[in-house]
């Protein structure tokens, strides 16, 4: 195999006020990943568009969600499409991810795809109350989102992650309170947790209202503690849907290195004839919030018939890794990792590594 590359970096450091983090979502992480029995789920991966915010709340429920009795749970890829279309990258990765029977679980809009799939099309609020009894064939409590009004999305955000806690169906309310009392019948439900601040009556039903954002995330807290007998997970994600970052400083860096590497495999392990197929850069890290991404990127001298390959490590002064990302998953010869620190200063390890050639069997 041979490979030679001159390979470009740029390395973006933005600098966060303390007080553009100060919103975000408490995540609880999993001891297991198995299968939930609770749900009639018959999907592999769940497909939303992009053209609208609340696809993706009821969309994480679908992809991600524990059952309590059995200590089970179930995760599974969420991808965005476009007017109806999946990117090449998205396209490879379900190539590589799918089982030959694989279906995708498509919500909202329809999609162009080979793929088999199940369509569940409309709104938001249509596509909810749908999906709610299809998959679940009863459900002793509901979750109720607004829809309408000014915090509709951010009080939405917050409170969904209480769907896959709980193992129960997201709905909207956009003034269809006869058909959420049908749902609720229908799936024989005796409790609903109501957010923001809708005027609802469900009869027979136990309304739990959570108003603002501290009922909601105090809701949600005390789910984890109830379910998992314990908070030991604690992530800030996503920020920038609730408040605008104020950047207080950023930069730029842009390094350009040149591999040059022969190597050959013999009976599966690899010699090195001519050089290394790895570099390596420290990449300092200040205090404070840090949003950092780094972009590789290789130019090949001599283009021949085998796309390269790059990958990206990044790993922090503890030598733990904190970003990683491979190139056919993103694009032809490029890739990018993006990460958070908060309050975690020091000389970071950039590792790239690049790949050229044909691999399997035995070469002497």
């Amino acid at each position: 195999m041979l490979c030679k590359k001159t390979m470009t970096l740029t390395v973006i450091l933005l600098i966060f006020s303390t007080s553009t983090i100060a919103q975000g979502f408490l995540v609880y992480k999993p001891k297991q990943t198995l299968f939930s029995h609770d749900k009639q789920a018959s999907w592999d991966a769940v497909i939303i568009p992009d053209n609208n915010p609340f696809y993706g709340v009821l969309g994480s429920s679908l992809a991600c969600w524990y059952n309590k009795e059995n200590n089970e749970t179930r995760l599974l890829p969420l991808l965005v499409q476009k007017n109806g279309l999946l990117t090449e990258q998205q396209k490879r990765f379900l190539n590589q991810y799918l089982t030959k029977n694989g279906t995708l679980l498509v919500i909202g809009e329809h999609l162009n795809t080979t793929y088999d799939t199940t369509e569940v099309l409309g709104s938001p609020t249509e596509v909810a109350a749908e999906v709610s009894t299809k998959v679940f064939k009863q459900s002793s409590t509901v979750l109720i989102l607004p829809y309408e009004g000014n915090n509709s999305y951010k009080l939405s955000l917050i409170a969904a992650p209480l769907a896959s806690y709980l193992n129960i169906p997201i709905l909207f309310y956009d003034n269809n309170e006869e058909q959420l009392q049908q749902i609720c019948k229908k799936l024989n439900s005796t409790k609903a947790f109501v957010v923001g601040d809708i005027q609802l009556t469900l009869p027979n039903i136990n309304i739990v209202k959570l108003r603002d954002e501290d009922a909601v995330q105090n809701t949600v807290l005390t789910s984890i503690k109830t379910v998992f007998g314990e908070i030991n997970y604690i992530t800030l994600t996503n920020p920038s849907d609730i408040i605008s970052p104020q950047i207080i400083n950023s930069y730029e860096t842009t390094t350009m290195e040149h591999i040059e590497n022969i190597k050959v495999t013999v009976l599966g392990r690899e010699i090195n004839i001519i050089g290394k197929d790895t570099k390596q850069q420290l990449v300092y890290i200040p205090e404070g919030i840090n949003w950092v991404r780094i972009y590789g990127e290789v130019n090949v001298t001599q283009k021949g018939f085998i796309d390269p390959i790059i990958s990206l490590y990044l790993y922090d002064p503890q030598k733990n890794v904190v970003a990683y990302s491979l190139s056919p998953g993103y694009d032809i010869g490029k890739t990018y990792v993006e990460t958070l620190t908060c309050d975690a200063p020091g000389n970071y390890t950039l590792t790239v590594k690049l790949y050229n050639g044909v691999k399997g069997g035995y070469f002497l």
